[in-house]
């Protein structure tokens, strides 16, 4: 069976515990108390509540993965040194090929080798019946913490999925030996092509292979062409001598006659029935939304720090002004005001163009502001393109970045002409059409009571 999903785990209550190493994969016990360091059937320590902190991938931390072919790992004590091995030159993420352990019961399995998690996924056996094969994942305590779910997709493929911004996707493989048969090759890689285009563009993408031959560091690893799929991407005839960073701007004149009345058109709506609740406002609400104040921060024209909203006991004050706000339309006047703060960028200082503006709005404006966002956010997030990753919960910029970068790796492989267009509107915010804006969101299928409210 392909594509096995290890879902996300849900943590037990309390008082269950299991640790598969020991019991071999039996069905959980009842009673008696847990530790922080007891696996769960999905691998994760029940004491990880996938907090930020836990994720991958972050700014200002080295993080190192690896490969290895251990040719076996069925005894006990070659496990232990390579556990060890990892952690002294802190690998975090170690893709292990032959590993040779066959369990034939379950298609992943989970142990615990001294600080480390080992994740396998079955060996098989040969025609003599010698175990063979075999890839699997030695992951440190931080790579343990952030692992979200683990893919079964071949005998010869194991994807494991970590939590960060991006979210970090690694595909361990053990490919065939030159002396395979053709039919097996080019199956395998067909199936390795399958899994790479299931790999969201915004995650990043690491595949772990033993290379069998001297390397050099900064060469690549392309797939060969026998076995690469057959990528039809369509170009036209190449410009070379076109200006390609020259800045190219569209004439005034027709600037003014494409200025049309859009406000006059309506958008037909094409989501219905999406659950936004558009009541009064709950303390669970308003406790999520506070919780995205950062202190330290400017107050706004009402003079407020966010100090204030955090450790001085006026939720209900608050929750009650909110709800005014929302159900009644009685937003305060202040609300529509903010302290903008030029900052220089670079430049001719003396250009008003070359400064940027920080707006410091009333940080009560702030937090109503997040709930109405919150109940919107989830519902329609889901519809939104796959490629958009500005101003979404759990992406950057930086997801843009890394699938143009795998797409230029795709031309570059097929020796084909790679035609970058990047686009910077001038002012992008300020032109934007707020009537329309609001006749989007109606035809999302946001209810009226929080349209009022934006």
């Amino acid at each position: 069976m392909k594509n096995k999903v290890i879902p996300n785990p849900i943590l037990p209550a309390a008082g269950v515990r299991r640790n598969i190493a020991a019991d071999g994969g039996a069905g959980p016990p009842s009673g008696g108390q847990h530790d922080d360091n007891t696996l769960n059937p999905q691998g994760r320590v029940l004491s990880d509540h996938s907090t930020p902190s836990d994720a991958l991938m972050r700014c200002r931390r080295t993080f190192v993965m690896g490969t290895f072919n251990a040719c076996t790992v069925r005894e006990e004590a070659r496990l232990v040194e390579l556990a060890h091995c990892a952690e002294e030159r802190g690998v975090e993420i170690l893709g292990v090929q032959e590993h040779r352990g066959v369990h034939t019961d379950d298609r992943i399995v989970y142990r615990r080798v001294e600080r480390c998690t080992f994740i396998t996924a079955s060996a098989w056996r040969n025609e003599a019946q010698a175990a063979t094969g075999g890839v699997g994942l030695m992951l440190g305590p931080r790579a343990r913490k952030a692992l979200r779910q683990v893919y079964h997709h071949t005998d010869r493929i194991l994807i494991a999925e970590f939590s960060g911004n991006p979210v970090t996707t690694v595909i361990v493989m053990y490919s065939p030996t030159n002396v395979a048969p053709s039919e097996e090759v080019e199956q395998f890689y067909e199936e390795l092509a399958t899994a790479v285009r299931d790999v969201p563009a915004h995650n990043f993408l690491a595949i772990l292979e033993v290379v069998r031959k001297a390397w050099t560091r900064g060469r690549t690893l392309p797939i060969p062409r026998l076995y690469q799929p057959q990528w039809h991407i369509p170009h036209g005839p190449s410009h070379g001598t076109r200006a390609t960073g020259s800045e190219h701007h569209v004439p005034e004149k027709n600037r003014q006659e494409m200025d049309l009345p859009r406000s006059s058109h309506s958008i037909p709506a094409f989501l219905q029935n999406l659950p936004i609740d558009d009541g009064p406002f709950t303390a669970s609400e308003l406790a999520r939304a506070k919780s995205t104040v950062r202190e330290g921060k400017s107050a706004g024209p009402d003079g407020i720090p966010p100090e204030v909203l955090k450790y001085c006991d006026l939720d209900y004050l608050i929750l009650d002004f909110c709800n005014l706000a929302l159900l009644h339309n009685m937003q305060p006047d202040i609300w529509s005001l903010s302290n903008i703060i030029p900052v220089p960028k670079a430049g001719d200082l003396s250009k008003p163009d070359n400064y940027g503006g920080i707006s410091l709005t009333c940080i009560t404006a702030k937090v109503y502001n997040q709930m109405i966002l919150n109940r919107i956010r989830h519902a329609i997030d889901p519809h939104l393109r796959e490629n958009q990753n500005g101003f979404r919960e759990g992406r950057s910029t930086a997801a843009q970045i890394l699938a143009l970068r795998r797409m230029i790796e795709e031309v570059k492989k097929d020796n084909l002409t790679a035609v970058l267009c990047f686009i910077d509107f001038k002012k992008a915010f300020d032109s934007i059409h707020r009537s329309t804006m609001v006749k989007i969101l109606e035809a999302y299928g946001v209810p009226p009571n929080l349209l009022r409210a934006i």
